[in-house]
Order: structure tokens, then sequence, then C-alpha cells
């Protein structure tokens, strides 16, 4: 994790020159802020893209004592081997516009020239404006005797010819040590263009209310009993400003306007570029409040409605523990109108809730607004001792030892241990309303330690800086917590949580919301986390094959997949106390394609007599034999399955002789996921003809899974650090894969990639590149069905494939380093080959009867029909004129025509 501080910023004062061109004043203005896309080759967790246009800049190096904070600045540090040599940032405006200027601030870690790694000044930069007519990025032509400035502590302004454009790119090359590549840093990106300056108010709506317009005046009319609405302004000049006045000249925040009694006024005041300034007026007044069927307002005697607006029917209320009753009172917006529902609610086994009914003073309307109570079971206060449970995971939160090689008392997850003093913590009030010291059994406080990761450590007593050691509780749900140091507080969100839910693992305070789940704690007391007696397994495995995960004695559901064929396994179970019983384990007799086996362990607790059980399960599947289940030839012209029905969608490309082709960024195909659903395969077998393009950036040829590497299984032909792989990815840098060679461009390859329970191979033309273990903590039922793609990957910054497509087929069941080979050799799929293609055609090339003909203008030759394992199922002589044949079995066929002396190659379809 990365800490970026800058020792210079500002906010920008925005400059303009004013030019007169045509009879009107222009000015040329920075136009960055008006972008309607912004994009990056890739943004760092931390970091913040919008953060390049939003009027704050900063430059320099690092310097804690002075600077910005993440979420102002853009930079693309990753990890050491997925840094590219160039990067990028980009702007798209709706309109085009004449620029000749650009100012970029840069901000880096490290200074020197030739860094492989932090962030660096680029080695070289160019600006780039997209050409319409070409439709390609096209540098731009810097004035006479300038050239492109490359500092790091004040901005870099380039001014060039003007270019009519409606997009912008700044194309930058890394520094590198010769075997890594520096990451890039970027605060601000200014673009300047000629405009014409204008205070108008292209448009204005309300939150709230019927808004109407007389002239250049306005009138709102909101329902009675209205405390404020919120005004939005959309103005027409580019780099105008707009500010807006009610009551007394009191100056609104965020377009809000509070007001009650008789209504008020607004003045809305337009400044335009040159400083030209326009007023609107705006009077809210309130419709007739016999009609009106709204709340004011509900107060609680425990507990609070918060954000209460008269149109949100439905609110949720969390009571302070032990709250066994709540007094509702509903305030009507009209006095004239009846409430009911109010009074006492009663709070049973923690919930409760009350509904409020408001009917109109003419009884024409109502309205029912609802409350749903729920009691916090967390007692604050010393003397009461909780574990804080990881949601997603179980294990719980304690001290490493003193000789832990990352640091002495570092917090980490461990599985829980009945009434284990460095595992259970109380919250004792810190004097700021929901912040907490958290002190555990020991008398230990835990404290964050503003080290680049933020890590999390028990401390003997209060340090001086007591923010270091408060932190703030978010019962975000009734029983759901989100923990955030408060010495973090305000900067870019960031709360306790892991980079993987597992044992060991090191609990930090920097991690972002979008890490989800890992971030979610409940706060448990002993008994309801783990038991008093240990009902714990010391064993458990399967004979014929390994569990996943690997065995843990807390860990209860495990997975394990069984050779093809299995009929009868073993399954040995031992408990940790000899005391214990277990039941369940010994010789299963396989029953279908899989199952569970349940091993249960009991003990009983000496001092009450109370018998305690714990159930583990091991969901059993059979590997199943090589089977195609989808295949895209692309033989009648589109991405049809011919195996199945997950038919493909095409974005864009084009079809050509029995192959799909991506020629240029954005073609490619999407498939349904959710239909091929990877994760209910035993085993995976991917493969591939393809004719490589030109690929010098981070591409995917197949992907399966969520967006931006999270439970993924995909194939990579070409990359940016010039190898093939094919991986697995559970997120957070878990990612598992063999690599290979890297395709020139023009060149005619073979690929498969072989994922099995425990291994996953990767074999270009026929022949085995490399294979890596599996991961225990990784299952093929990991693999999300949310997105897939032929030609694209999940990364929004990563470019499409570019390339010819022949076949691509997916299996279940892994396919043998033999089939591999044959494959390989055997099955002709090479559509573009360089020779003169015979004479010959094939009507239909899809057939539902599964009767095909072959016409050729030559004398003679030899038709030779292959299946999808590359045997012969027919071959023929054939003569001037046609030669009608049939197949038997529905599947997709190759066929080779030679006729006289020439070749071409078919794919049909027998349904």
């Amino acid at each position: 994790m990365k800490k970026i501080l800058l020792n210079s910023f500002t906010i920008i004062v925005l400059l303009f020159t004013s030019y007169f061109v045509n009879g009107q004043d222009l000015v040329d203005a920075n136009i960055a802020p008006n972008a309607s896309l912004v994009e990056a080759h890739y943004t760092s967790a931390w970091n913040n893209l919008s953060a390049i246009n939003n009027g704050v800049v900063g430059y320099g190096i690092i310097a804690a004592e002075n600077g910005l904070p993440n979420d102002e600045t853009w930079g693309c540090w990753r990890g050491d081997a997925d840094r590219t040599p160039t990067g990028w940032l980009s702007y798209e405006w709706e309109d085009e516009y004449d620029i000749d200027k650009v100012t970029i601030y840069f901000w880096i870690d490290v200074e020197d020239e030739n860094a492989g790694n932090g962030v660096a000044l680029p080695q070289s930069y160019v600006i780039q404006y997209w050409d319409s007519e070409i439709e390609d990025w096209v540098d731009v032509t810097l004035l006479d005797e300038t050239t492109y400035p490359r500092n790091a502590y004040e901005p870099n302004e380039v001014v060039f010819n003007s270019v009519t454009t409606s997009r912008m790119r700044l194309f930058m090359n890394a520094t590198t040590d010769g075997n890594t590549y520096a990451a890039l840093g970027v605060t601000e990106w200014e673009v300047y263009a000629q405009i014409t300056p204008s205070a108008s108010l292209d448009s204005l709506s309300s939150n709230v209310g019927e808004l109407t317009r007389e002239g250049e005046d306005y009138i709102l009319v909101v329902p009675y009993g209205t405390t404020s609405v919120q005004l939005t302004p959309v103005l027409s000049g580019i780099g105008a400003t707009v500010n807006m006045y009610y009551g007394a000249g009191i100056e609104a925040v965020d377009g809000v306007i509070p007001f009650d009694g008789d209504g008020i006024d607004v003045e809305i005041v337009v400044t335009a570029l040159d400083g030209a300034q326009f007023s609107y007026y705006v009077a809210i007044d309130y419709g007739d409040g016999q009609i009106s069927a709204d709340l004011s307002g509900i107060s609680l005697s425990a507990g609070e409605v918060s954000d209460f607006d008269v149109n949100t029917l439905n609110y949720s209320v969390l009571l302070p523990y032990g709250t066994t009753s709540v007094e509702v009172t509903a305030t009507p917006a009209w006095g004239g109108a009846t409430v009911s529902g109010e009074g006492t609610i009663d709070i049973i086994d923690g919930t409760g809730s009350a509904t409020i009914e408001v009917v109109s003073e003419n009884g024409e309307n109502s309205k029912e607004y609802t409350i749903e109570f729920a009691v916090s079971h967390v007692d604050y206060g010393e003397g009461n001792f909780y574990y804080f449970v990881q949601e997603v995971s179980g294990y719980v939160i304690g001290e490493s030892p003193e000789e832990d090689p990352e640091g002495s008392f570092l917090t980490r997850l461990y599985a829980p241990v009945y009434n284990k003093e460095d595992q259970l913590f109380e919250l004792i009030p810190s004097g700021v309303d929901n912040q907490f010291f958290i002190r555990n059994k020991e008398g230990k406080y835990l404290s964050h330690v503003p080290t680049s990761n933020w890590l999390m450590m028990m401390i003997d007593d209060l340090t001086i800086d007591l923010d270091s050691c408060r932190f703030q509780v978010n019962e975000f749900e009734p029983g759901r917590f989100r923990i955030e140091s408060v010495i973090r507080l305000g900067q870019n969100s960031r709360f306790w949580g892991t980079t993987a839910p597992q044992s060991g693992i090191i609990v930090v305070g920097d991690r972002p919301l979008s890490d989800g789940p890992r971030l979610v704690w409940n706060i448990l007391t002993s008994d309801e986390v783990v038991d008093p007696v240990d009902n714990s397994l010391s064993e458990l495995s399967v004979d014929v094959a390994g569990m996943k995960p690997e065995f843990d004695g807390f860990i209860k559901d495990y997975n394990v997949t069984l050779p093809v064929g299995t009929t009868t396994f073993t399954v040995t179970a031992q408990a940790n106390d000899p005391a214990a019983t277990v039941t369940g384990g010994g010789e299963i007799t396989v029953s279908g394609d899989g199952g569970s086996v349940m091993v249960t362990i009991s003990n009983v607790d000496p001092e009450t007599s109370t018998s305690y059980s714990r159930e583990y399960t091991i969901h059993y599947r059979v590997d199943k034999p090589l089977t195609l289940k989808h295949s895209y030839t692309f033989a009648d012209g589109t991405a049809k399955d011919s195996e199945g029905s997950a038919d493909g969608v095409v974005n864009a490309g084009t079809f050509a002789d029995g192959a799909f082709i991506a020629s240029a960024e954005g073609d490619y195909i999407t498939l349904p996921a959710d239909e091929i659903a990877l994760k209910n395969y035993t085993s995976i077998t991917l493969e591939a003809y393809v004719l490589t393009g030109f690929n010098p950036g981070w591409t995917m040829f197949a992907y399966f899974g969520e967006l931006e590497g999270d439970s993924t299984y995909w194939m990579s032909i070409a990359r940016a650090d010039d190898v093939s792989k094919t991986a697995i990815n559970l997120g957070n840098s878990m990612e598992t894969g063999p690599t290979g060679f890297e395709p020139a461009e023009g060149e005619e390859h073979h690929y498969v990639s072989v994922l099995s329970y425990d291994s996953l191979a990767l074999y270009i033309d026929g022949t085995l590149a490399n294979k890596v273990a599996v991961p225990s903590r990784f299952d093929i039922s990991d693999i999300s069905d949310a997105n897939a793609w032929i030609c694209k990957g999940g990364y929004g910054a990563d470019p499409s494939w570019i390339g010819s497509v022949y076949e691509f087929n997916i299996y279940e069941g892994k396919m043998d380093s033999a089939m591999v080979a044959e494959r390989a050799a055997t099955i002709p799929t090479s559509v573009i080959e360089n020779h003169i293609e015979a004479d010959a055609a094939i009507y239909p090339t899809i057939s539902s009867d599964g009767t095909f003909q072959f016409v050729t203008g030559g004398n003679s030759g030899m038709l030779t029909v292959y299946n999808l394992t590359g045997a012969v199922v027919k071959q023929m002589s054939v003569n001037t004129g046609t030669t009608t044949f049939s197949l038997r079995k529905s599947q997709m066929y190759i066929v080779r025509a030679e006729v006289d002396s020439k070749l071409k190659i078919f794919k049909i379809i027998r349904k």
C-alpha cells in the first residue's frame, strides 16, 4: 500500500486570455473539468482518476508534513510484474473544441532517472488528439522552438498548433532500471480551448415540488411541511460558476435551501468566464395544506430516525443495547392531518416495528411511514468482552507473538479459542460519541501505527496521540460493523480489514471500501463464537484426493474432486481431544456424480455436563471424462455455439473464411457466462486456434469471472511482459498460472489451457509450456459467472486482443497431453495459408439432416472429413461437379478439400 503526500499543492485559480474573433469575444479556458469521460490505462486502488480535473494541484516528491491525500492524486503503481512501460490519460468531451495548450502537474516519490519502482517522472511523453477522419490518435505539433518540459517541481506547459477535436490523450513512457518499470503520477492535467463565455442558465431542477419558469424567473410549489429543497442548475457556459443566495443573502451549500413558514425567495447568480454576471430568481411557496398527508418529523425516546424526508416512507433504526420499548412521536406537516400508530412500541427478542398512518384534513390523501427497530447486542463499556469476528472467514482478531517476523504484537486473524485473553476485547468510551478505546483482556490497548500499510498492534498504555488508539465503530446493519481508526477519518474511507480471509493474515487499518466482505466484522461474546470444550478434529482426509481448502480444524466445509470412475473412497477423521466422539467417516460409496459426507464430533463439558458438537462436511464430485460443452467455429459467420446453446454476442469485429477477426480496439465477443457456468465443472479445458495480431499491451484472449481479476480464470496470448499465460485469480494479487512464449504478429498457433482440481497447464502448439500447482485456497467452484469474453479481459484499463480466432472450444474434463499433441498436429486450423485455394464450395455449412454437397470446378481430388478429436470420419475421391455426402453424428467437423493440388478448408456443422 502506498501513502502519497505531496510537498506542494494549491487550488487552481482559473486564468484565461481574451480574443476577439468574428465579432465575438473568445477566451482560452481550461475545459478539463467539463470532460464527459476521463480514462486511464490503470488507476491504483488508493488513488483517484477524477483527481486530474478537479482543480486541486500539487507536484514534487512526497513529504509527510505537507501534501495531498491519496484521493487528490492519480497514480498507477502496482506489483512489479504488472507495471507497464507506457501509461496514458485521456479526456473526451461531447463537443469538439479548438485546443492549443495543456498544463500537466506530475508528482513523484523517487527522483532516480532510471527508476524501476516507485512513482517517477515519465522518461518522455507526448500530447495526442483524436483524428475522427482516420479514427486514430495523432501527436500534436509543438510550436516552433518549443519542447516537452519535464519538471517534477513546477507545472509543465505544452503549447502547440491548434487542433479541433473532442478527445485528448497524455501518453507517457515510464522509466526503467532494465528489469521493471516505475509507475507514473499526475495530480492535474489542464486542457485549454478557445470558447465563448456565457452567463446563461441552461436548466434548473428541484428534488421536491413542481417547478415552472416564467421568463428568467421560476416558481417552485412544494408540499406543505417541506423544510428544504435542493436546486440543481445546469450552466450553458464552460468555466462559468454559480452561487445561490436565500433569505437575507445567505449563500446556499450544495444547492440546499432550508426554509419554513411562508416559503422563501432564492437568487441564482451565474458568472461567466469573463466576469459577466446574470441573476435568476426562484420563488418557493407551499401548496394547499389541507391535502397534505406528510409528516414533518418523527422523534423517538431511544435511537433516532436519521435523514428524515417527507417522501421517504421506510426507515431502519438501531436501538441501544438492552432497549425493551421505544416511544414514537410523529408530527404532521399540516396541523389538520390525522396521525395514528404513535405511542409505545414493545421490542421483543431484539426487534420491533411501528407503522404510522397520516390522513390529510380533506380525507383524500394518506401515507404510511414504517420504522423497523433492531437492538444492538453490544454493551459498550468496561468489563464487557467480545470477539471481533471477520464475517466472511469466521476468524477472530488476536495478538501475534513477540517474535512475529513482521513486527511484535501485531494483530492477525486466528481461529477462536474459548476465553483466550488476547482475543477478547472491551470497547471503552473515549469521551467522543461513537469513538472507543479497545483493550484486550490482558490489559493491552489496540493502536494504529502510521506505517506504509497502517499496521495495528497491541501496546501496554494509551499513546500521547490518543487518536492512534481511538476507533469509530459503525454498526451499519444490525450486528454488522465497519471500524475506522480516528487518525484515518476523512482519508478516503479506510477500514479494518485483511487482504485475504485466511488464518494468520495481518489485520490492518487501511483497506478500501471496495474490499467488501473482508471489512465486515461481527462483535460477539465468547459463548456466541466458540464452545467451552475442544470439539475440533486434528485430522480429516480423503484417501484418493486432496481436500480444498487444506484441512484446518476450524474450517468446517471442504471440497474434493475424485478421479474419473471412482466408486468408493475412505474418509479418515481424528479428534483433538481423546474424550470426544467422532461419527460419519470410513468407507464411502459414491452416489451418482457427487454428494456430501458429514463427520460429526461431540464432546461433553465435565463441569456442566452439557454436550457440544461440531459438523464437518466434505462435498465431493467425480471428475468427468473430456466432453466438449461449447464450441465457437464461426463457420456460419456468427458467434453461434455449435455444441451447446451459449451463443455469443459480437460487440464489434468481422467474420471471414470461417474466422472471427478482431482488428481494432473494442472488437470482441461476449459469452453468456451464467449459462456456461464454469464453476460447476469438475475440470476445464479451453482450446483456441488463432492468428495473432499486434498486441503490445496487457490483453486477454479468453476471460471468465468478475472485473479486475477477482474470482477469474483466463487465458492471455499476448501481454506487456512479453509472455503468454493462463491463470486463476481470487483477487488481491492472488494470481497463479503458467507462462509460455509470446508469439509475434502474424503467427498461427494452437493454445490449450487445462485446469484441474490440483494443477493448471498451458500447452502451445501441442507442447507443454508450463504447469503449476493450484493453491489449496482455490477451487473451480470459486470461478464467478459474472462475465465471459473472447478477445477481451475484465481489467478496465486493458485493451482488447487483436487477431483472428479460427475456433474456440470449452470442454468439461481434462484433455491429456497426447490428445493435445494430436489435435495440434492433425486438425487443419489455418484458413489463411500461403497457397492458391482450390475451386470448391460446400453447401450448406450447417445441416439439420447431415446432408452436404461438395461442388468443385476442378478435375479431381480428395475430400477428408475430421471430427473434433482429429480422427478421420470420412474420406472420398471427388471430380468435377457435385458430390453429396452425409454425416450421422451431430457436431462440428473440419473438411479438407484437395483438388488439382490446391487446398481449401471448411468448417461444417451437423445439427
